[in-house]
């Protein structure tokens, strides 16, 4: 059981002591238990929690408390994987939460991007009603389109084939002209504002172009009775009628007959005997001026219109004449470029897909569904990567939040998490001591937690520091006190100490001995007064009876002083500084105060002025005190 000193007793005072002398008391003999702290862990919070099992002693302050680091582990690296919903992340599986991290810093997540595949170009087929596109089927809606309005995406329709874009016509003759005309290709490409050009070929060949007559011939008169047209032929002009010429007469005293001729529709119509002649002996001949007209200038003509860029019908302006056969039939050719009838259409990106593609202009003139090109997507795979905000609770992955679910995902990317930062030291539990009041603190009471750590798996060791204190520091101490008669009249316990075993018996109390004043005959003394101070030099010392002669004393004023008995002030001895207490003074020759400066002053050899008896009280003073 721990004591203490309570009270100290005198078995011997002892002599000499002119001061109370310095007293030790022995040290306690308790010995130093330290304290023990027993940790306990909390499985599932992975903490830690001390108490206490030994409460130690001799501790003068609170101890340091160490506790050993959580083990490191393989499972540090947080796991990850990532949920679709249709080709977006949906949702993450932390698998590992990992452990080490720091939510004061940054944390990185890489999520691999989508797979870049051959189906990301759009693809549309279209249809056609009448020539002009009906409508357009998305066959593949793509990827990577960009949705905003910065996109570039467009669709391209092919314009309609080229082939057959000439008008065809035939014609049919009627009496040598041309009756009718059959649009057999209404062809494409015209310009509703600049009909086309129709061209009919002119009449082909040039015979029978020469009338003919036959002439009847009267025997019985000699003379021209008719003419008759065998060949009306073609191409005469009735502004300038054929010549007709007959034969002249072949007898004394005849004459030659003559005719005129009538023209219609450029072909001979009448012939008129306008002189039968006589004097013939045989038929005369008759002849027909050749034609003058060429047979261009019976060329037929015709006129078309243009409805819906094709040719609608034609028109004969002109039947033309002397058709043999059917004319050829020229149509001009179109003026329009294919492209004029391109169709067009719009196309709508929503989710980064082609969702919509509609019919702007149907375009005009496709003889089979054109082909339909979307422009290729503006972005690539890595676009479209997902990507989430890992939070960090108590140091590991507690979830993640989704910032982008990405798109285009085919199968379920993968996440990587950052390494943590920080070591397994970082997460070590720390605790202080609380130390016990009713002890003292001089033991501990119990442990705080400042930091219950994180990730134990195990329970660590803990060590606290050892008790700083020792015997010495626990050891009892007092003062003595000094009687008149110079001897130790009694020991005052001022500190009780600690850890004293009784059953080892009572601690003992060491009392040094006195310590006797040392002056030497000739050291110069001096004794401080309230306003000046006293000087004199020793004549003798007694050790034993503690008398002390002096001469030539005298006040630093010049002024008539005595010592002073059982003043504050001390004799100073001013070699070693020893300091004695005045207890009584004795002038064994007087001299008046006027007297005494001078007096002091003198030097007699051998002769002792005066002496004073007191006893030492502080023999190791400071001599600085003078």
């Amino acid at each position: 059981m721990a004591t203490y000193i309570q009270s100290g007793a005198i078995t011997d005072g002892g002599f000499g002591y002119d001061s109370a002398p310095l007293i030790i008391v022995a040290a306690p003999t308790i010995p130093i238990l330290k304290a023990v702290m027993r940790p306990a862990l909390d499985s599932a919070a992975t903490t830690i929690s001390i108490g206490v099992v030994t409460a130690g002693s001799h501790y003068l302050s609170a101890p340091n408390i160490t506790i050993s680091p959580p083990t490191d582990s393989s499972n540090k690296q947080a796991l990850v994987s990532a949920i679709l919903e249709g080709d977006k992340v949906s949702s993450f599986s932390v698998t590992t939460a990992g452990k080490f991290y720091d939510s004061s810093s940054t944390v990185t997540l890489t999520i691999s991007p989508p797979t870049d595949s051959s189906d990301k170009q759009a693809l549309v087929t279209s249809s056609i009603l009448s020539n002009k596109v009906s409508g357009l089927t998305i066959t593949n809606a793509g990827k990577f389109y960009d949705s905003d309005s910065a996109g570039t995406a467009n669709i391209t329709i092919a314009a309609p084939l080229d082939n057959d874009k000439q008008a065809l016509v035939t014609s049919s003759i009627l009496s040598n002209k041309v009756s009718t005309l059959t649009i057999t290709n209404v062809g494409k490409f015209y310009d509703s504002s600049t009909p086309p050009t129709i061209t009919v070929s002119q009449p082909t060949g040039d015979s029978n172009k020469q009338a003919t007559l036959s002439l009847q011939y009267d025997d019985t008169t000699n003379k021209v009775s008719g003419l008759t047209i065998t060949n009306a032929g073609k191409l005469y002009d009735v502004s300038s009628p054929p010549t007709i010429t007959i034969s002249a007469f072949d007898s004394v005293g005849g004459s030659t007959a003559s005719a005129s001729a009538t023209i219609v529709n450029s072909r001979l119509s009448s012939v008129l005997i306008t002189d039968s002649g006589s004097g013939y002996t045989s038929p005369p001949t008759v002849t027909v001026s050749a034609p003058t007209l060429p047979l261009s200038d019976f060329t037929a003509t015709a006129t078309g219109t243009v409805a819906n860029n094709r040719l609608n019908s034609v028109l004969i302006t002109d039947s033309g004449d002397f058709y043999s056969s059917a004319p050829t039939i020229m149509i001009s050719a179109p003026t329009l470029p294919s492209s004029n009838f391109t169709a067009s259409a719009s196309l709508v990106i929503v989710d980064n897909v082609v969702s919509t593609v509609t019919i702007t202009d149907s375009g005009d003139f496709y003889t089979s569904p054109p082909s339909v090109t979307i422009s290729a997507p503006e972005k690539i795979a890595s676009d479209f990567t997902a990507s989430a905000l890992p939070v960090i609770t108590n140091a590991v992955l507690s979830s993640l939040t989704i910032t982008d679910s990405g798109n285009f995902y085919t199968d379920a990317p993968t996440v990587i998490i950052s390494a943590p930062t920080k070591v397994a030291t970082d997460f070590t539990a720390t605790a202080v001591a609380n130390m016990n009041p009713v002890d003292s603190d001089n033991s501990i009471l119990s442990a705080t937690m400042t930091n219950p750590g994180r990730f134990y798996t195990e329970l660590p060791t803990v060590i606290f520091d050892s008790a700083t204190g020792d015997s010495n520091h626990f050891r009892a101490a007092g003062f003595s006190t000094v009687s008149p008669n110079r001897t130790i009249s009694g020991v005052t316990i001022t500190a009780r100490g600690k850890y004293y075993d009784l059953s080892l018996g009572s601690p003992s109390i060491w009392i040094a001995p006195p310590i006797l004043a040392k002056y030497s005959v000739g050291e110069k003394i001096s004794h401080q007064l309230a306003t000046t101070k006293l000087r004199g030099e020793i004549t003798n010392f007694n050790s034993e009876t503690g008398v002390m002669s002096l001469v030539h004393v005298g006040a630093d004023d010049g002024k008539y002083h005595t010592f002073s008995i059982g003043s504050d002030s001390d004799v100073v001895g001013a070699d070693n500084g020893f300091r004695t207490e005045i207890l009584s003074v004795k002038e064994v020759n007087k001299i008046s105060s006027n007297e005494q400066n001078e007096e002091f002053a003198a030097n007699v050899s051998g002769t002792t002025l005066d002496f004073l008896d007191f006893s030492e009280t502080n023999p190791f003073g400071d001599p600085g005190d003078e």
